[in-house]
């Protein structure tokens, strides 16, 4: 979970962990510097990527409520990346993602474990 207000200009650093499908762990170190004069907020989301054959790229679904119902929020066809940044989310809210790939047939996975991420107010 990531929470917190900023209160001053500084460059703060955190680490995320991910469990993926499959039970792969991936943690990534991360620093982002605040300026409280254009204070925007962005949830970066980063995994391993698959080990399944023939993956052709991933959708980011995201919901307000814990399990879903889920919205896809990769509106430009699938990510090729393993990262992934939401600009679209609003002070004040709770945000649960999942990842999901898809193969070359066009088959998508089941959703994979789902993140919290917490937006605070400004």
């Amino acid at each position: 979970m990531i929470h917190g207000t900023p209160t001053t200009k500084a460059t703060y650093g955190f680490s995320i962990t991910v469990k993926g499908c499959g039970g792969h762990t991936s943690t990534k170190n991360y620093r982002v510097s605040i300026n409280l004069a254009s204070l925007q907020h962005l949830v970066g989301l980063s995994w391993a990527p698959s080990t399944s054959a023939n993956i052709t790229g991933y959708n980011i679904y995201r919901a307000t409520v814990s399990g879903g119902p889920y919205s896809r929020i990769n509106s430009g066809g699938l990510v090729a990346a393993t990262l992934y940044d939401d600009g679209t989310v609003k002070s004040g809210t709770n945000y649960f993602y999942a990842v999901t790939t898809v193969n070359s047939s066009g088959i998508e996975s089941v959703f994979c474990n789902q993140v919290k991420a917490v937006v605070p107010n400004p």
